[in-house]
């Protein structure tokens, strides 16, 4: 899903200079750490915990991974030669698949903060089941697929060699900017941002309110009460990070190629779009290179079971040990059921 002409003519030198340099370290980057989530998950041989846990970050990180793979090769070279040289087929795959693995990352990640509110504000209810985890990962890759088939069509190879959307295969303008905004905008950004956002609050709300209710109430002690407190806080700043890092990541390019669909005339005329729509474009791929990158930084038994793997050794690393990430929180250590049977707060956390 390319904007119309804006990525064309000369380059400065800074600019070339500066993505000769960053398209392949995020690359490379990217596709190490995310092959290297996935290896830990698959390693993982524990049948405790939540099987949501499991699945949904094992998807980001394959999402996250074709993202990297199918995009910025091609989109590396597109940009150096300012034409596309693949085929008018490898244009309409290449262009459509590539947003489709944005997507299926956000939905992921909205995925994984609804079954977080779940476990955490209703900690009672049963877990998803496997199959239904299954199902609902299916769905999320048939739903981008589907909301981007219509630029597919669209999508064509001009005389001087760009591959960019053509506005007349649309009928209209209004269609070719309404169907941008409810099968690209909304699916690929609003939406996921907007459900990671109220869930999480939801969740820093929930903790806040259970904190002040055991305190009222001398469910636990004072020490106790100061410890959770301050897993909490980390709990929600993780949380609020993962928003801000995605949204950051994402958002702009969307709002550049609004800019571009909606008011093309005025935007080009614009002195640094070129600049901005390339650096947006990379800022979005390089989403999905961070997400593995957090894991490791704000991931405690992430980094254990790492280094197990490295080791090769198969004993678990903690007792009753289940991946973390950012979005994945140890659900067994926030019920208020299982504090109100512990006289004494363990010390394990995952950051």
């Amino acid at each position: 899903m390319n904007a119309t002409n804006t990525t064309g003519g000369s380059v400065d030198i800074t600019l070339r200079a500066m993505r000769l340099a960053l398209y392949p370290t995020v690359l490379l980057l990217g596709i190490v750490g995310n092959i290297l989530v996935c290896s830990v998950i698959l390693h993982q041989r524990s049948r405790n915990g939540r099987p949501t846990t499991r699945y949904f970050v094992l998807n980001l990180a394959i999402s996250d991974l074709l993202v990297l793979i199918m995009f910025i090769p091609f989109d590396l070279a597109y940009l150096e030669y300012e034409v596309w040289t693949f085929g008018l087929a490898m244009c309409k795959i290449i262009n459509t698949i590539s947003y489709a693995f944005v997507t299926i990352s956000g939905t992921t990640l909205a995925a994984i903060s609804m079954d977080r509110h779940r476990a955490i504000v209703y900690p009672m209810r049963q877990p998803f089941s496997a199959r239904a985890v299954t199902l609902i990962i299916v769905f999320m890759w048939v739903y981008a697929v589907l909301t981007l088939v219509p630029f597919a069509g669209s999508l064509r190879i001009f005389p001087d060699g760009q591959c960019l959307n053509d506005p007349a295969w649309w009928g209209s303008t209004q269609a070719f900017q309404l169907t941008y905004l409810f099968c690209g905008f909304f699916p690929g950004a609003v939406i996921p941002v907007c459900c990671i956002s109220v869930s999480y609050l939801s969740i820093a709300h929930h903790l806040y309110c259970e904190h002040r209710r055991q305190l009222h109430e001398g469910i636990i002690g004072s020490r106790t009460a100061s410890q959770r407190m301050r897993q909490n806080l980390k709990t929600t700043r993780v949380l609020t990070a993962l928003v801000a890092v995605y949204a950051v990541c994402v958002l702009p390019h969307y709002i550049i190629l609004a800019l571009v669909f909606f008011d093309r005339a005025n935007t080009e005329k614009l002195a640094f779009i070129v600049v901005s729509h390339e650096f947006t474009r990379l800022l979005m791929t390089a989403n999905s290179c961070l997400n593995p990158i957090m894991y490791s930084v704000v991931s405690k038994e992430f980094r254990q079971r790492l280094k197990a793997l490295f080791a090769s050794r198969k004993k678990a690393v903690s007792v009753n040990p289940v991946l973390h990430s950012p979005a994945v929180i140890r659900m067994e250590l926030l019920s208020p059921a299982l504090l109100m049977k512990q006289t004494r707060l363990r010390t394990s956390s995952f950051l």
